[in-house]
């Protein structure tokens, strides 16, 4: 008998002879952050709260307000939060073609992992990378790099975090 492992890296992806599956990151450290950055250019990282309050931007899509969920992606984008807002989703792109698929979570566990699941005839899962905090303290945790490309209609998409309480989702659909 012979086991053959494939990853999935993606929505739509072919195992290749030779190809990576395991990015390289390189890691920014300063006072109140930390990002890494894949080969790719996508970012993770964490941002104190105190950072946050001097560069009040710095994280795409975070606000200290967030949008409850609007449930589907369809020729817009869509992003939606936990009801406790620990977690949420942002999904960029028209249809069922998602250009930017990122995730925030408030808090600080340690080093821990996004995890990006979607749901079609199947369950599939991508996890960003490990990111630790640079200090101790509440803060953001982001990833901007979750799997893009075209997903099978009615596909359910959401983002969950280790040791973090919650699981944000948004249906990508025509």
């Amino acid at each position: 008998m012979t086991l053959t492992v494939v990853a999935l890296l993606g929505p739509v992806s072919a195992a290749r002879a030779g190809a990576s599956i395991t990015p390289e990151y390189s890691t920014q450290t300063g006072a109140g952050f930390v990002t890494i950055t894949n080969s790719a250019g996508k970012t993770a990282g964490w941002m104190s709260n105190s950072y946050l309050a001097s560069h009040p931007n710095a994280i795409r899509g975070h606000t200290s307000t967030r949008a409850q969920s609007s449930g589907t992606v369809k020729p817009m984008d869509a992003s939606g939060c936990t009801g406790s807002n620990n977690v949420c989703i942002y999904l960029y792109g028209a249809y069922v073609n998602i250009t930017e698929w990122d995730t925030t979570a408030v808090g600080n566990a340690g080093c821990i992992h996004a995890h990006f699941l979607w749901y079609d005839s199947s369950q599939h899962e991508q996890s960003g990378p490990l990111i630790c905090p640079s200090q101790s303290g509440d803060g953001v945790y982001y990833d901007y790099t979750g799997p893009t490309g075209n997903y099978y209609n009615d596909t359910e998409a959401c983002n969950t975090w280790d040791y973090l309480d919650g699981r944000a989702c948004e249906y990508i659909t025509y």
